[in-house]
C-alpha cells in the first residue's frame, strides 16, 4: 500500500490498463454504458493521483527533510542547516560549524537514488538516508576549490512533526577532505 502512496507509477499503470480495457469495450459495443466506463477509468485515475500527491508519508517527509537540508548547505546558511540538528547531534554541529564559516559551498546534492529506511513504517522515531552525494567548495583563504561525490548515510530522528539530523556517517572523512583544499 505505502507504494502507492509514494509512487504515482502504478496508478498511472492500472489506470492506464483500465482505460484501455473500457475503450475496447466502448469500441466494440458503443454502448452508453463503456462509454461512461471510460469517463470512470479516468476520473478515478486523476483521483487517484490526486490523493497520492497530497498524502506525505513519512519517508517522503524524511526525502524532502533531506532536500531541504542540501539545499540549506548548498545556500551557504549554516543557521539553517543547524536549524535540522537535533539537539543531541552535537558532532555533526560541531562539523558545521567548525567547516561552514571556512568554505564556500558551491554544490551539495545527492546524486543517486536516495535509499530511505524507517525504524517502524507506520509510526516511525528514526529513519536512514543512504546515498551518494557530491560536494564541491572552494577554500575561502586559499581559493582552492574541490569536488568529490561521496557515500553519504544520514541518521535522523523524529522530533514531533520534523525530522532532524541525528547524526552522519561517510567512508571519507569532510574535515579531512576539506583539509585538501588548503
Amino acid at each position: 500500500m505505502t507504494y502507492l502512496l509514494e509512487d504515482p507509477t502504478y496508478i498511472w499503470i492500472i489506470g492506464a490498463t483500465a482505460l484501455t480495457f473500457a475503450a475496447v469495450v466502448w469500441q466494440q459495443s458503443a454502448s452508453r454504458a463503456a462509454f461512461f466506463g471510460i469517463v470512470a477509468a479516468g476520473v478515478l485515475t486523476l483521483a487517484c493521483v490526486a490523493f497520492e500527491w497530497l498524502w506525505v508519508t513519512p519517508r517522503e517527509e524524511l526525502r524532502l527533510t533531506l532536500g531541504d537540508v542540501m539545499e540549506s548547505i548548498e545556500a551557504n546558511d549554516m543557521e539553517g542547516v543547524l536549524s535540522y540538528m537535533s539537539p543531541t547531534a552535537t558532532e555533526s554541529q560541531r562539523l558545521v560549524t567548525d567547516l561552514m564559516p571556512k568554505l564556500d559551498i558551491k554544490k551539495a546534492r545527492a546524486i543517486s537514488g536516495v535509499e530511505i529506511t524507517l525504524d517502524n513504517d507506520a509510526h516511525p522515531s528514526t529513519g536512514t538516508a543512504k546515498f551518494r552525494g557530491l560536494f564541491q567548495a572552494l577554500h575561502k583563504s586559499t581559493g582552492v576549490q574541490g569536488a568529490k561525490p561521496l557515500e553519504v548515510e544520514v541518521t535522523f530522528v523524529r522530533d514531533g512533526e520534523r525530522w532532524l539530523v541525528e547524526s552522519y556517517a561517510s567512508p571519507e572523512d569532510f574535515r579531512s577532505q576539506a583539509a585538501k583544499l588548503k
